[in-house]
């Protein structure tokens, strides 16, 4: 634990690294990236890695218990869990309306049993266990990693840029670098990252008015379809009646004229009659 033998175990493909999570049992690895919104994992050697879960908004920090994985998404103040072989038994266990920054399980089980090989120790800073025995450490602004710290001339009041971090952020200095305390609507090294675009947007459209225009969409088609079916049986039906209609009237003309010749023949034979 003193910082030796440091080794990359993965490097490819990770954007925004939120949290790390151990399980010594199994001997893996969980990270989350909420630029990506997964939970992925590999073993300690950077092999076997894959993918537990995704299609987070902003994952903000897991810890592994048992057989599941638990987070906290930061967009949503939200705290699920999984099952930490197969991504699946997603559940939601609790809603919050403040902010949810860090996650810890404790518990009997959980806990390693060892030697504590800085539980005597004459360390002025820090003391970190090795392999074997301890080292004393000093924070990054002092000249040694002995026993006796000394502090850098260089080190004293010093503090933050004004323009590092934006209006109203408050700025922190770590050792030799500076840290900007985000509001719960931002992220990132220096709050560049807004978490109101890429969660719960007030910009997005939400669902239910996509549903709204979709049926107003639907009945504006349906009613145009009626319309044209309307017109087209009012045509075909004046058609017929005005057919109708002329068949009627040749009928009628016709019987006038039989009804006629049939009054002349009458009258002709008539006069013949007359003039016998």
């Amino acid at each position: 634990m003193d910082g030796s033998f440091r080794e990359v175990i993965v490097s490819d493909h990770i954007f925004l690294l939120t949290a790390i999570a151990v399980d010594p049992v199994l001997e893996e690895i969980y990270w989350c990236d909420s630029v990506l919104g997964v939970i992925e994992s590999t073993d300690f050697s950077g092999f076997r890695r894959r993918k537990v879960v995704d299609h987070l908004q902003y994952p903000i920090s897991i810890t592994v218990f048992e057989d599941y994985i638990y987070w906290a998404d930061r967009a949503t103040n939200s705290l699920s869990r999984c099952d930490k072989f197969s991504g699946k038994d997603r559940e939601t266990l609790l809603r919050e309306t403040t902010p949810l920054y860090s996650l810890l399980i404790l518990h009997n089980a959980a806990q390693m049993q060892g030697e504590n090989r800085c539980s005597s120790n004459n360390c002025l800073h820090i003391c970190l266990p090795t392999g074997t025995s301890f080292v004393c450490k000093c924070d990054d602004r002092n000249l040694t990693d002995t026993a006796s710290c000394e502090l850098h001339s260089s080190s004293v009041n010093q503090s933050c840029p004004e323009d590092y971090c934006p209006e109203k952020t408050l700025c922190a200095v770590d050792g030799d670098r500076f840290v900007c305390k985000c509001p719960p609507h931002s992220a990132g090294e220096r709050c560049e990252k807004n978490l109101q675009r890429t969660g719960n947007s007030s910009n997005e459209p939400h669902p239910v008015w996509i549903v709204c225009a979709v049926l107003v969409v639907v009945c504006v088609c349906l009613l145009a379809t009626s319309v044209l079916i309307y017109r087209r049986y009012r045509k075909s039906t004046e058609m017929f009646v005005s057919k109708v209609q002329y068949v009627n009237y040749t009928s009628s003309v016709q019987e006038s004229c039989g009804a006629a010749e049939k009054i002349g023949r009458r009258e002709n034979e008539y006069e013949a009659v007359v003039i016998m």
